[in-house]
């Protein structure tokens, strides 16, 4: 363990003698001081808390990423092109230690920087939040919605296929009625419009009429009686507006008779339940953007841990109103603190210092300082540009494909080049929660365990393996050769 230590003591002395390592932490510290006083936003705490929560935290990952890069090419390929990687291979001690040791040394000393920044940026939001200002109400709601850890659960949406095969099924026999007969390609468009038209309109709530959202396996909330939050978006008739309009309606929840009855003996109808509206007359409700209240608490859980909200469709003019899947309505409950969430997003962007660390080591151990940071920017370029395309063909139409006829020669090479490179590159992007945390979502520990395991262990671990076996094979004397001419 003695030639271990020795290595990373080396290895940090020399990374803190390097010019650039010492620009970039000038650079790091000027941006966690300067960043989160010079943030205004719109004046409201809430625009204060996610920006300077979105740009100090990108920031950091973007410094502490390129002082990984740099400080890895530089310890690894510099103490070989300088000859004092002889010193080390001279003595009783295997490559693989050394290339572990200067790993670990860069890893540390970065990691260092890390908590330094966290810990520095959190202290300095939180006093700055503390000292402006705000509104009572509005450091309130913030305090509630923003500044803790809260679990997303999404409403139960049930499989449209029968829905859609009886549909499509009606539309076939009505068309060869009329003597059309449909291609295959056809068939498959025809199919997959129908899903689209039922999916949109299990989101529609007409004039008058009430929509109920049901979620499920909220298990272990009802003891706790935490508040439990709405957050939705609503659409008019058109989805796109140029203005901000305003609609009504109302909301409620369902609450069991056990709760509403509390005390009495009513056995028998226990089973029962009933709504309980949020307000007593319609309320106004802007459209097309964010909107988020709570008015009951978990308490409203019943025996199957599910939860029942319905929306009322009040509009003046009488015109239906629509939820997106993706906009809503779903259920957040807070689980953690801030800190705690917060502690989280720092793990994550730790992980992806050690794998940015593993990489740089990895192409600096074969190769030059210039062109192992060329190819470790080159890696990570392919990886992001990988992630794009698959995100990119997946989302087209194969309905459309079908009947548009195939993807081309490009498209193909693309696609199958793009899903081959993904088995080895990694996306550093995936490790970026700073979204989630501005807006108080929880960082779940299984989404945690997921990157580690997945990106970091399976892929990380492989690249260690293949940086430490070109390491321990290169001949270190053709170095000294090819200088020598």
């Amino acid at each position: 363990m003695t030639p271990f230590v020795a290595i990373l003591k080396i290895t940090a002395k020399a990374a803190i003698r390097s010019n650039m390592f010492r620009v970039l932490l000038f650079i790091l510290l000027l941006t966690i001081f300067l960043l989160p006083a010079s943030i205004v936003g719109d004046g409201t705490a809430e625009s204060f808390i996610k920006i300077s929560l979105n740009y100090c935290l990108s920031s950091i990952s973007l410094i502490l990423s390129f002082s990984t890069i740099w400080l890895a090419c530089y310890i690894m390929s510099t103490d070989i092109e300088s000859y004092r990687i002889h010193m080390l291979i001279a003595k009783p001690v295997s490559r693989t230690t050394i290339w572990l040791a200067k790993w670990t040394g860069v890893v540390l000393i970065n990691s260092v920087l890390l908590i330094i920044s966290a810990v520095t940026v959190y202290l300095m939001v939180m006093w700055h939040y503390s000292n402006i200002d705000f509104e009572k109400e509005d450091k309130t709601r913030i305090n509630n919605q923003i500044l803790v850890g809260r679990r997303v659960f999404k409403p139960y949406i049930p499989s449209l296929n029968l829905k859609v095969n009886k549909v499509y099924t009606q539309r076939l026999a009505a068309l060869a009625k009329d003597g059309r007969q449909l291609s295959e390609g056809e068939k498959r468009l025809l199919q997959d419009n129908i899903k689209n038209y039922l999916s949109s309109s299990e989101g529609e709530v007409k004039y008058g009429k009430t929509k109920i959202w049901r979620f499920k396996n909220l298990t272990g909330l009802k003891k706790k009686k935490l508040p439990l939050f709405v957050r939705y978006r609503l659409y008019p008739e058109k989805f796109e507006i140029k203005k901000q309009m305003e609609s009504y309606g109302m909301w409620a929840v369902r609450v069991p008779n056990e709760v509403i009855e509390k005390g009495k003996n009513n056995s028998k109808n226990s089973d029962k339940s009933l709504f309980i509206t949020k307000t007593d007359e319609p309320e106004s409700l802007p459209c097309a953007i964010f909107n988020e209240f709570t008015f009951f608490s978990s308490t409203v859980i019943d025996k199957k841990d599910e939860v029942f909200i319905a929306f009322i469709n009040a509009d003046p003019a009488g015109n239906s109103l629509h939820f997106q899947t993706a906009d809503g309505p779903v259920l957040l409950v807070k689980i953690t603190g801030f800190l705690e969430n917060y502690v989280r997003a720092m793990l994550l962007l730790f992980m992806q210092i050690a794998l940015l660390g593993a990489i740089a080591c990895a192409f600096g151990g074969l190769l030059s300082m210039p062109v192992s940071i060329s190819f470790v920017f080159a890696y990570l370029i392919m990886g992001a540009a990988s992630q794009y395309l698959i995100n990119f063909y997946n989302s087209l139409d194969p309905a459309v494909i079908a009947i548009n006829g195939n993807m081309n020669v490009y498209d193909l090479v693309g696609r199958s080049l793009s899903s081959f490179l993904m088995l080895f590159v990694v996306p550093v992007n995936e490790f970026n929660t700073a979204d989630l945390l501005s807006s108080g979502e929880l960082i779940e520990l299984s989404f945690i365990a997921d990157k580690f395991f997945f990106w970091f262990v399976l892929k990380g671990f492989t690249i260690m393996l293949i940086g430490i076996y070109f390491f321990s094979k290169r001949e270190f004397a053709l170095v000294v050769k090819s200088n020598e001419k």
